[in-house]
């Protein structure tokens, strides 16, 4: 399975999440550094919003069974710029052996509610309904080793306005991937109930950020209705909620 999606798609529970960080540059960036630079300099005429801060790519990935028949996540990070992953992200050629790759948070509620961020305008994906999650940063790695549980409590915690504390500790890991986009997700519980932790949100943001533009409560596939969903998120979400 490594770093090829067609032999791959859908869901699997893994026991633990180990990346790296390459130490040289990504070959992609480097090859095509001219055609970046036009493609960027036309992609923020339209999006001046857009910055050019240092972002990361998967470079290859697999899930590995271990001798105790555990799973494990294993994959590889290069360092780069935005407007080079924007280049990537820009062809559809399913050879490529790079992934999109990120941590997110699945956060279930008493009533059986599972949150959901609602993307805001400035993103590259907007008004997209996905879970809490975000870009890989620098402050994640460690000695070149990704802390994987850092990654997404900081991501989970700034997007529904929580604490650590409250959020808690992951109860379990699950891998989602489609359409070259890899996403390890990390299953949390909370103690308020999905509706009122919504209200809590509105009245804890404020103004609406251009980050996230809503949370929403969901309790059923069906209410995945009326909203755009990537297909790692509409495969993965049946799953989480025969989990409950």
């Amino acid at each position: 399975m490594r770093g090829a999606l067609q032999a791959y798609h859908g869901v699997t529970p893994v026991n633990n999440v180990v990346v790296h960080l390459a130490d040289a540059p990504w070959p992609f960036a480097t090859q095509n550094r001219e055609k970046i630079s036009a493609f960027w300099r036309e992609k923020i005429k339209s999006h001046p919003h857009f910055y050019d801060g240092k972002v990361h790519i998967m470079t290859d990935w697999e899930i590995r069974m271990t001798e105790t028949g555990a799973s494990d996540f294993i994959g590889n990070m290069s360092r780069t710029n935005f407007a080079s992953f924007l280049y990537w992200k820009s062809f559809g050629d399913p050879s490529q052996k790079e992934v999109d790759f990120s941590g997110g948070a699945v956060v279930f509620c008493p009533d059986g509610a599972m949150l959901m961020a609602l993307s805001g305008d400035h993103t590259i994906v907007p008004r997209t309904l996905e879970f809490p999650s975000g870009f890989v940063d620098v402050s994640d790695f460690e000695d070149n080793k990704l802390n994987f549980d850092r990654h997404v409590q900081r991501e989970v915690t700034e997007e529904l306005g929580i604490t650590r504390e409250e959020l808690g500790s992951p109860r379990q890991y699950l891998v989602s991937a489609a359409n070259r986009i890899v996403q390890v997700l990390s299953i949390f519980a909370v103690d308020t109930n999905g509706d009122e932790f919504v209200e809590r949100w509105h009245s804890r943001s404020g103004a609406l950020r251009s980050e996230i533009s809503n949370v929403v409560a969901l309790y059923h596939t069906s209410d995945l209705a009326g909203f755009s969903v990537q297909a790692h998120v509409k495969a993965a979400v049946p799953y989480l909620l025969n989990l409950r």
